[in-house]
């Protein structure tokens, strides 16, 4: 768009009467204008052709020229395929298949002002086999894709003490019917996955933290990719998000990812009341990614999970924290965008965002602490929108009997879905 005094002038020729136009209303009009986005590939690819004018000018000779010809065709490949893939990222309506239109409520007056919830039954537990005894499944995520669910989670056993299993079943109440399947990603640390759908690379990742040997206890963001969810077999070999060492931060632990229009983000918490964040271009997505900063520091521990609230230039943040007892809950905060400021909501043990307070049992009561857990997404991809007017949790459970005197590795974690129940 070219900006006039009083005027916004589009390339196609079309003058629209907003001074002010903002980015909404420009992606309306670019959605609907041909003209405007062949000419926002091709400002790019111009623009990054300038600094080769100067090396081609420079050239002592005819290879020397042939030479930065060679460079600028494979730079302009590259980044035609790059700007091609983020133009329909950025344009693709939110009806998409990978995130289909959804009939949401209206808006809640506040996500987490006194919130209540419902727990449902033990969905899911750990079952033994492979000569392996397992004593938890815990730190699920999912996606619902095809008609099917597909649900990831670490399962801790004795021999094995994280992997990653897979599960798909066409719905909740048969979860536990469903095939289970370790993911062969590696044979050593590997755990707390974290799975959506990166619509500019039309390609699924699963982000998690894993190590690259047995003896090796520096736990890292890894990631790997799939063309189809449901082909466990077919992720690729874990590969690490950052390349730099200097980068690392100590202890870091449970890695998310959720991207805007322009940049991914990477949040994750170090278990010492503290979060983080770091940032890539959304063309360098998995790689480019800039030192972590510190962003949130408070009453804190772990499993800190980020989405966009669907209607509201807002995004959600719940944490996991720890109470009375050793009992998990979760705090949450609020921020208007992924790079904005942390303000605390919910945060309190007597009115969190949930915990063993604010949550009621439809049946037997079986889970006194509630733990890392993942909100029901509209959709599949990276921007991990969730509707705010009707909130479910996927979480990790356990009651104070099961989790007495056992060190934290044998706790028998089973997972269970919380219902909003409204706010009072």
């Amino acid at each position: 768009m070219v900006r006039a005094a009083k005027k916004v002038e589009c390339k196609c020729g079309r003058r629209l009467h907003h001074p002010k136009m903002d980015k909404q209303m420009k992606t309306t009009h670019v959605r609907k204008c041909a003209v405007c986005r062949n000419w926002m590939v091709i400002l790019a690819l111009a623009t990054a052709a300038i600094p080769y004018a100067s090396r081609l000018n420079a050239a002592n000779s005819i290879a020397d020229r042939d030479a930065v010809s060679y460079r600028l065709d494979k730079h302009i490949k590259s980044l035609a395929q790059r700007e091609l893939a983020f133009l329909d990222y950025w344009l693709k309506p939110d009806d998409s298949p990978t995130n289909p239109a959804t009939t949401v409520g209206p808006p809640a007056a506040s996500v987490s002002t006194d919130l209540h919830w419902t727990a449902s039954k033990p969905l899911i537990g750990p079952v033994d086999r492979d000569g392996d005894h397992y004593f938890a499944d815990k730190d699920p995520s999912f996606v619902q894709h095809t008609d099917r669910w597909h649900l990831f989670c670490t399962v801790r056993g004795r021999k094995r003490s994280h992997q990653i299993e897979y599960l798909s079943f066409p719905d909740w109440e048969h979860v536990e019917q469903a095939e289970r399947h370790m993911l062969p990603l590696t044979d050593n640390y590997c755990c707390a996955p974290s799975v959506f759908y990166f619509r500019p690379q039309k390609k699924w990742y699963l982000i998690y933290q894993y190590s690259d040997s047995s003896q090796d206890n520096a736990h890292k963001p890894g990631f790997s990719t799939n063309g189809d969810v449901g082909k466990w077999q077919e992720w690729t070999k874990p590969a690490p998000l950052f390349a730099e060492p200097d980068q690392l931060v100590k202890n870091w632990i449970d890695f998310w990812v959720i991207c805007d229009e322009s940049r991914a983000y990477l949040f994750f918490t170090s278990d010492d009341g503290r979060m983080w964040r770091s940032a890539a271009k959304l063309g360098d997505f998995p790689h480019g990614w800039s030192k972590p900063a510190l962003i949130l520091q408070a009453d804190i521990f772990e499993a800190s999970h980020t989405y966009r609230l669907h209607g509201r230039q807002q995004y959600l943040t719940i944490i996991e924290s720890i109470g009375p007892n050793g009992r998990r809950y979760y705090k949450s905060y609020s921020a208007p965008a992924l790079d904005g400021k942390w303000e605390p909501e919910a945060v309190a043990w007597e009115r969190p965002f949930a915990g063993r307070t604010n949550v009621t049992s439809a049946g037997r009561h079986w889970a006194d602490s509630i733990s890392r857990g993942e909100l029901f997404r509209l959709g599949t991809d990276e921007r991990m929108e969730v509707d705010p007017a009707h909130l479910r949790l996927l979480f990790q459970g356990v009651s104070d009997e099961q989790m007495k005197d056992k060190p934290y590795g044998e706790i028998p974690w089973r997972l269970g879905i919380l219902d909003f129940a409204g706010a009072k």
